[in-house]
């Protein structure tokens, strides 16, 4: 009988304590249910931003994949545009060098021509003139040689009349002179109109060469602005470049973050695995002691 109650007494006892662990256990497990109903709506929503984040990712990948070739493109396109500015800008320069080249060479050969032309006439004038104011001789001109002492007296007889008193031809110096001077001022003349055809040649040339240069210098400048918009258009393009690398290192983090999310997610994921099955086992647990 004894030995009966103490039984009883253990018995009670030991219900007791498993009624108190079961209290405890259904608490834990009520704790446990709100926990587990608190982090699946976590995980959905972990889900949901993270689908959204992955869709966000992908667009904005596409979106830098397309601006990238668009860049790239452009870049090559004005690194080839340069490249033929460039080109142009050294073969005008190489022409406008040739151009000078030529003018200098015909405007040494004009000045020397002219030179020539003008110690020529120089030359021509003074022998014309020393010619023209060269004396001549009275006694060889307007009388005839004189007599010499063996020839015969004047007879009385009447006979031709002596050379003096016949007309002779004009003195060289009177008929010669006009000549040379209407001479004289005849090349002068073509001097003049060849000295003028020469200065107005040169003063074509020079203009032309002014028109050239002028043109050229307006080439240069356009082609020197053309260089300036174009190395802003570079600088304009480097800074693209380097957004969108900062924008690329932004997606990185953002990868990044999104696969450290995927981890926690993850955790998160494992540790409501063992919950569950903590839950299942606790869950059987009080079925086996509730059970007879």
């Amino acid at each position: 009988m004894p030995s009966g109650c103490v039984w009883v007494c253990l018995g009670v006892s030991r219900s007791v304590g498993l009624a108190e662990l079961n209290s405890l256990l259904r608490g834990q497990l009520s704790q446990s249910g709100q926990v587990n109903e608190a982090l699946r709506e976590d995980l959905c929503k972990l889900t949901t931003d993270w689908s959204k984040a992955v869709e966000e990712a992908g667009l904005r990948e596409m979106e830098w994949q397309t601006e990238k070739e668009q860049l790239t493109g452009h870049v090559d396109r004005g690194q080839s545009r340069l490249m033929s500015i460039w080109g142009d800008v050294v073969t005008l320069r190489r022409h406008c060098h040739t151009v000078k080249t030529a003018t200098d060479r015909d405007l040494w050969e004009l000045r020397a021509e002219f030179s020539r032309l003008s110690s020529s006439l120089l030359s021509h004038c003074g022998s014309v003139v020393s010619l023209s104011l060269r004396p001549s001789d009275p006694t060889t001109s307007l009388h005839p040689a004189p007599r010499s002492a063996s020839a015969p007296p004047h007879s009385s007889t009447p006979g031709p009349p002596p050379l003096s008193s016949t007309p002779g031809p004009p003195p060289l110096s009177s008929t010669l002179g006009p000549l040379f001077l209407q001479d004289l001022d005849h090349d002068q003349k073509e001097r003049e109109r060849e000295r003028e055809e020469t200065e107005r040649e040169l003063t074509e040339l020079r203009s032309f060469y002014e028109a050239e240069t002028l043109h050229l210098n307006n080439r240069i400048s356009e082609l020197s602005r053309t260089i300036q918009d174009q190395k802003k258009e570079r600088q304009e393009e480097e800074r693209k470049m380097e957004r969108g690398m900062a924008l690329e290192k932004k997606e990185e983090r953002e990868k990044e973050r999104q696969r450290n999310t995927e981890r926690t997610l993850e955790c998160v994921y494992q540790a409501v695995l063992k919950l569950v099955r903590l839950t299942a086992q606790i869950r059987i647990y009080r079925e086996s002691i509730q059970t007879p």
